[in-house]
């Protein structure tokens, strides 16, 4: 039985079973590279905290599942940190409930559903990268979500889906989404900023959504046919740290 303030360290392997979190200030991370956790069938999520505060979570790959992380009840102090989230059959990253959350260094790929789902809560998103997902790359239902240098790439629906509540985009690139860049329902607050849109069904859903500064349209120079894609010098096409993610 874990304790509060214990720390969990997983060795490098395959653990086919889910874990479900239920004690506060606990930290459950990867000794090194090469921890995966890919449950046996689709029943629910890979990885729960369920109602605790101040959990931790770092270096895993999650593979599978109905869903690959889920967070329900009063989870403030939640940090999601080095995740890599892949084929689930629903959503990649789905945090709901009450208190402040944090997603960094995160990549969420190929799911089922949408890639991270907010509802409820204080979501900071901070170098997360969302591509390939069946539905919406991020898709905030009510809550507030701070997204900075995020990547929402190639995702079946919008890159970004606003429905209620407050969201914040910074240095960003939406881009190859089949629906809206950005779509925003009339009662979101919205403040968009230094981010890129391109190629996407159309950018912004309604169009005359106002933007802030340093918001382009269209792709960025290219530096030949075989280069990666820059943006202010970070590179938008890198690969991610969840390679080889099938099930």
């Amino acid at each position: 039985d874990l304790a509060p303030h214990d720390v969990v360290v997983l060795a490098p392997g395959t653990y086919r079973e889910r874990i479900v979190i239920r004690t506060p200030h606990v930290t459950l991370r990867a000794e090194a590279a090469g921890v995966r956790l890919s449950p046996p069938d689709v029943g629910g999520a890979a990885l729960r905290v369920r109602a605790v505060r101040g959990v931790t979570l770092q270096g895993l790959t999650i593979v599978g599942g109905g869903a690959g992380v889920g967070a329900t009840g009063d989870v403030d102090g939640l940090r999601l940190v080095d995740l890599a989230v892949a084929a689930s059959a629903g959503d990649g990253v789905v945090l709901t409930g009450t208190g402040a959350i944090a997603l960094e260094r995160t990549t969420v790929r190929g799911v089922g559903g949408n890639g991270v789902v907010v509802r409820g809560v204080r979501a900071r998103l901070h170098d997360v990268r969302v591509e390939g997902c069946t539905r919406t790359g991020v898709r905030l239902l009510r809550g507030e979500a701070h997204l900075r240098s995020v990547v929402l790439h190639a995702n079946g629906d919008a890159g970004l889906r606003a429905r209620r509540g407050r969201v914040v985009l910074r240095e960003a690139l939406v881009a190859e989404n089949r629906g809206p860049g950005i779509a925003l329902d009339e009662p979101v607050a919205a403040t968009i900023a230094d981010t890129r849109l391109w190629d996407n069904a159309v950018d912004l859903v309604p169009p005359e959504t106002t933007v802030g500064a340093g918001v382009r349209f269209g792709a960025p120079a290219r530096e030949g046919t075989a280069a990666a894609t820059r943006d202010g010098g970070r590179d938008l096409y890198s690969p991610t740290d969840g390679a080889a993610l099938s099930p």
